[in-house]
């Protein structure tokens, strides 16, 4: 059977990009959530580290 379905590929690269959109989606929201709590336990630490100066 040679019978192919010509929106078989489209369908399946459309499906691989919407996978790897989601994959990107997931790890940049991990990665900002990451960055701000970094950038604010230093903005705490910075602060703490005043008033222990002080």
């Amino acid at each position: 059977m040679k019978s192919k379905n010509p929106l078989s590929p489209q369908k399946v690269a459309s499906e691989k990009t919407a996978v790897v959109s989601n994959i990107v989606g997931k790890l940049w929201h991990v990665l900002r959530e990451l960055l701000e709590t970094v950038l604010l336990r230093d903005v705490f630490f910075e602060k703490f580290a005043m008033v222990i100066d002080s």
